[in-house]
C-alpha cells in the first residue's frame, strides 16, 4: 500500500477530524477547538503549521494532496484526490 507515516498526537487529531468528515470544510477556529484544550494558548499560525506538517507527511512530492485549503473558509480532506484518474 505505502510506507507507514509517523504522526504527532496533534497531527493525528487533525487527520482524525478531517477524515471523519471527508469533504466538509473546517474553519481554523473549529480545528483549533478540536486540537487544543481550553487552557492552551496556541499561536495564531498553529493550525496552519499543523496542516502544513500533515500535508508533507501524507503527500510527498508528486502525490496528489489530500488536504485542501478553501481560501477564507478553512480546510477539508478530499478522499477523491488520491484516487487514480479514471480517464482511460
Amino acid at each position: 500500500m505505502g510506507n507507514p507515516v509517523t504522526l504527532t498526537a496533534r497531527e493525528f487529531a487533525l487527520l482524525d477530524c478531517l477524515a471523519r468528515h471527508p469533504g466538509q470544510i473546517f474553519s481554523r477556529e473549529q480545528i483549533e477547538a478540536r486540537l487544543y484544550s481550553e487552557t492552551d494558548s496556541p499561536l495564531s499560525n498553529a493550525v496552519d503549521t499543523a496542516v502544513y506538517s500533515l500535508r508533507r507527511k501524507l503527500s510527498p512530492p508528486g502525490v496528489p494532496q489530500l488536504i485542501h485549503t478553501r481560501r477564507g473558509l478553512g480546510y477539508l480532506l478530499d478522499p477523491d484526490a488520491a484516487s487514480p484518474s479514471s480517464s482511460s
